[in-house]
């Protein structure tokens, strides 16, 4: 078989007859694709064909096909859209007047002016969707709110979402709200990302939603007659408190490193490692929690109260060694003589873990144990701050079980656990073996061979571990009273006291990163390689929260249905980035989704409820909580006119205050109208302007009537909050 030879000039013909095929066939577009208009309002559509952006202007030809209502200029395209009683869909087309059959269309929907009609009638059908995001009771020609004779500032507290929706977004939650007694319309209006959403729930009480996005700007409005004599609709809004779990900062910068105490974003973490809750029941926080948290690169244990508030514990700042706290009798000593004692010193500390029985004084308000990775051994820290070598022998690696836990040695100790009956599991991982030490200071070999690394299951004595890191505690069913400990890239189970080890989640030699959906307890997906790098883990409500270094995410396993799902991070983004959980969201994740740098650990929020949770990522520690946002509300609270006298400048003063969800007062700029009504309610003039909500506006109108007229303030702030107000004016003659 043979093909054509072509040469490069009739390549070039060739092309430029098939782009001439291609723009004969072009696509007519119609500009805009749809519209809204109310009778006697007009929009001018335009027209090209696809593909074409410049040259010479093309004649096009405008009509209404199907003898739709109103009138267009056959050369402008302009429309006008007619007297209505009812809502109207209109189609405009664009022909090409060399060539008829090629033509475009645009939809136009031609609205009554009652609210009601607009309300009941356009929000119901599915082609409103387009329109929603100036729906309504907004005027859509001018973009104004409708006229209404009184507002109502804030409608009663809304209930939030049900706690469903507190596991984050992707998950179903249903907003409820206290129904508005004679409301005839009602709207569902909020944010969700960068999309607008409205929805008709006219005599409704509560709506679900499952937001893909951050919710924010939640209300629902509804439009009462006024009801006697006086005509008009009253506008009341409630707003509705929607939670969005996501990641939050809590104290570090994770876009700069060092060692610095301040508070949140001002303090600095070299590497914050792990952390664990301590009580605080004297001075002034009795009755709150703080954490310490380690800091291996700074060699010191760091102190963060609920408000971010970062200190220096214990430790030297840079200076890696081994110092204990002097005796009572040493301290006393230096007292009387007036010198200085030495400052504890630590080597790497990474692990810790809370400690109150045996070592338990009555004294002290707790005592944390820490793994001095660097010194070989275990440290106790006081609430005081005075630490103590609790087990190991500093500077010294080795392998020794002893009677006596200052005899004892360690290598490079890392997780640390203490079950219900006070003994001390560690995680040495220089000889790849858990270690126990009892509450009388026993130290002996719970699981492992010291010093052969492997991923042996089986017996405690013939076990094998690789590479050691955290450690866990959990003692309810289906497991029963068992250690979780983290070895390569897999999850461990050791049974208490002294059972079988078995690998209950990945493979200790082999990383990988996927989402194992729930299943029985044996299923063999739960040993295939689904992680990579674990450093941290934790036992809270049923559930191993794991934090993975390698893979820059914090996941979740159910014991119960043995289902791991990712929780927060993105295994492709190495950095820290506040934002939205991502629940429910298949990955690639986009810059909205949190991302965690490098987690190494998770536990419980100081002040808040057993769901909200502080992971260590890097230099900094976040939260993840639920994030609740409302807009500042405004309302008039002055509002005059004088002097009125018809056909004469009269002024009108008024000043907003705007407030946030605390009922303190905030600035934020907004815009306002001013009519000034006649007797009988008839408009005899509007004045429009921007101000701000931190000071008087004064605006001048006249009347062209006397008796009995009113001065009605609307305003919306840059938020798209409204406000408003009504002052009744008696009008005098002209003199």
């Amino acid at each position: 078989m043979s093909f054509p030879v072509f040469s490069g000039r009739r390549l070039v013909r060739l092309a430029i007859l098939g782009l001439g095929l291609m723009e004969a066939r072009a696509q007519v577009i119609v500009t805009p694709r749809c519209a809204i208009l109310q009778p006697g309002h007009t929009c001018t559509f335009e027209a090209r064909s696809a593909g074409r952006w410049g040259g010479a202007p093309e004649a096009w030809r405008w009509s209404l096909p199907e003898g739709g209502e109103g009138g267009v200029h056959a050369d402008t395209g302009t429309y006008t859209a007619p007297p209505v009683t009812g809502v109207r869909r209109i189609r405009v087309r664009a022909a090409h007047r060399s060539d008829p059959d090629r033509f475009g269309e645009a939809t136009v929907t031609v609205l009554p002016h009652e609210p009601f009609d607009l309300v009941r009638k356009v929000l119901g059908p599915d082609w409103a969707e387009p329109y929603s995001e100036t729906l309504p009771f907004v005027d859509l020609a001018t973009g104004k709110r409708f006229p209404v004779a009184g507002w109502v500032r804030d409608g009663p507290p809304s209930a939030g979402p049900d706690p469903g929706f507190r596991t984050g977004c992707g998950q179903p939650c249903l907003l409820r709200w206290e129904p508005c007694p004679g409301a005839q319309a009602q709207l569902l209006s909020f944010q969700e990302g960068d999309e607008v959403v409205r929805r008709d729930v006219t005599g409704q009480e509560a709506q679900a939603i499952t937001p893909r996005a951050p919710v924010r700007r939640c209300t629902v409005e509804s439009l009462c007659p006024m009801g006697g004599a006086e005509p008009g609709w009253r506008s009341r809004t409630q707003r509705l408190q929607v939670d969005v779990r996501g990641v939050f900062p809590l104290a570090g910068n994770p876009r700069a490193g060092g060692h610095a105490d301040g508070r949140g974003l001002s303090a600095r973490f070299r590497e914050a490692f792990d952390a664990a809750l301590v009580p605080v029941r004297t001075g002034v926080a009795s009755g709150t929690r703080h954490l310490l948290v380690t800091d291996p690169r700074t060699h010191v244990l760091r102190r963060v109260t609920p408000n971010g508030e970062v200190s220096t514990f214990c430790g030297e700042p840079d200076q890696a060694g081994h110092q204990d706290s002097p005796g009572l009798v040493r301290r006393l000593a230096s007292r009387l003589c007036g010198k200085e004692l030495p400052t504890p010193r630590f080597c790497r500390p990474t692990y810790l873990v809370r400690q109150g029985f045996p070592f338990h004084s009555g004294t002290l308000e707790w005592e944390l144990l820490v793994s001095d990775s660097g010194n070989h051994a275990i440290r106790r820290v006081g609430s005081d701050g005075q630490v103590a070598t609790l087990a190991g022998t500093p500077g010294q690696a080795g392998h020794v079980d002893a009677d006596d836990p200052c005899e004892a040695r360690f290598n490079d100790p890392r997780g640390l656990a203490v079950d219900d009956r006070g003994t001390v599991h560690v995680a040495d991982r220089g000889n790849h073996a858990i270690r126990s030490l009892s509450p009388w200071g026993r130290v002996w070999t719970l699981a492992g061979r010291p010093g052969r690394a492997g991923s042996d299951d089986g017996a405690c004595d013939t076990a094998r571990f690789k590479d050691l890191k955290g450690m866990t505690v959990h003692a309810t069913p289906p497991q029963g009273r068992c250690l979780f400990v983290l070895d390569g890239h897999a999850v461990r189970k050791i049974s208490l006291p002294g059972g079988t080890v078995t690998t209950v989640l990945g493979q200790v030699d082999t990383p990988g990163f996927r989402e194992l959906p729930p299943g029985p307890a044996d299923a063999p997906d739960l040993r295939q390689p689904c992680l990579r790098d674990p450093v941290g883990i934790r036992s809270l409500n049923g559930r191993l929260y794991i934090a993975y270094q390698g893979n820059h995410a914090l996941r979740e396993l159910d014991l119960e249905t043995n289902g791991l799902r990712t929780l927060a991070g993105d295994p492709l983004e190495a950095e820290t980035r506040w934002g939205l959980l991502r629940d429910g969201v298949p990955g690639p994740l986009g810059p909205e989704y949190a991302a965690l740098e490098a987690p190494t650990a998770v536990c419980p929020r100081m002040d808040s409820p057993t769901d909200a949770l502080v992971v260590c990522t890097g230099r900094a520690l976040a939260e993840l909580r639920d994030g609740i946002e409302t807009r500042d509300r405004p309302a008039a609270i002055q509002l005059d006119c004088f002097p009125a006298t018809a056909w004469e400048p009269c002024t009108v003063t008024f000043t907003v205050r705007t407030e946030n969800r605390h009922g303190q007062a905030t600035v934020r700029p907004l815009r306002y109208t001013v009519d000034f009504l006649d007797p009988g309610g008839a408009l005899a003039e509007r004045r429009e302007g921007q101000a701000s909500s931190s000071g008087l506006v004064a605006v001048q109108g006249t009347f062209t009537g006397a008796g009995k007229g009113a001065v009605v303030l609307r305003c919306v702030t840059d938020e798209g909050v409204s406000g408003g107000a009504r002052q009744d004016v008696q009008v005098a003659e002209r003199l």
